[in-house]
């Protein structure tokens, strides 16, 4: 372990910031420090580690960018906090740092999807979830979803497709089934279809798909927005465009410590 880069959000504690620096020199450990406003597109080339400080958001946002580094998270004000991924935290952050320098973690490899609007490839992986629908909840969104062998014309306040990671968040609180953390299976939600004299209820509403298998939106309304993990750009898209979801190849490299 040789160089670390620290995301953060907001202002990092003085005292716990001139600690952490002091114990790094003390190990011959580089390091850097970035605000998450500040990433960019190879900003992690020559990281070994990924430590976020913050919630899940400012974790979710770094691994946006993060392709093939590890990945931990660090919660600076525990009592006050809670994240999914923060496994540690300020009062044993170096004592973790320890173990991971003597191997005592293992690598979870969590499932990350990819999209494309057309054959535009959206840039972020979801990590937990994209959202596919209106950009203000109240308005219907009209669509054709085509899954497996059923081809079906729906309406709702929008899809999620997540991850086994986003079974814990965003899918869990709309309605959705959790996953076991490692499996290489995902997950579509249709959020409150809409049913009336000229739409039954929809055939798929809740269904988990392999990893082998992917799901295609027709847009049949007139705008809409894309977005990954609730902190990624918003992707528009339009009347006709046909949005493609499916696992990613490059699976987040998330940090057990043991």
């Amino acid at each position: 372990m040789k160089h670390i880069c620290f995301v953060y959000h907001l202002k990092i504690s003085e005292k716990f910031l001139k600690s952490v620096k002091k114990f790094l020199s003390e190990k011959n450990i580089r390091y850097n420090f970035l605000d998450r406003a500040e990433l960019a597109k190879n900003c992690f080339k020559t990281t070994d580690l990924i430590i976020t400080i913050g919630g899940d958001g400012t974790f979710l946002r770094a691994s946006h960018f993060n392709k093939d580094k590890l990945q931990l998270g660090l919660n600076q004000f525990p009592k006050k906090k809670e994240g999914f991924f923060t496994r540690t935290n300020k009062n044993k952050f170096k004592k973790d740092i320890i173990k991971i320098l003597k191997g005592k973690f293992k690598i979870l490899k969590l499932l990350r999807l990819q999209t494309k609007i057309n054959e535009n490839t959206v840039p972020d992986l979801a990590l937990n979830e994209f959202y596919i629908g209106p950009r203000k909840p109240y308005y219907l969104f009209n669509y054709e979803l085509k899954i497996r062998k059923i081809n079906e014309y729906q309406r709702s306040s929008g899809i999620l497709v997540g991850t086994p990671s986003g079974s814990y968040a965003w899918l869990d609180s709309a309605g959705g089934k959790k996953m076991p953390l490692e499996s290489d299976n995902f997950q579509l939600l249709v959020r409150e279809p809409y049913v009336g004299k000229l739409n039954k209820k929809p055939e798929v509403i809740n269904v988990i798909l392999s990893k082998n298998q992917k799901i295609k939106i027709r847009i049949k309304s007139f705008q809409g927005i894309l977005v990954a993990d609730s902190v990624s750009n918003e992707y528009e898209f339009n009347e006709l465009d046909t949005i493609e979801v499916k696992p990613s190849p490059h699976p987040l490299r998330f940090v057990e410590i043991l």
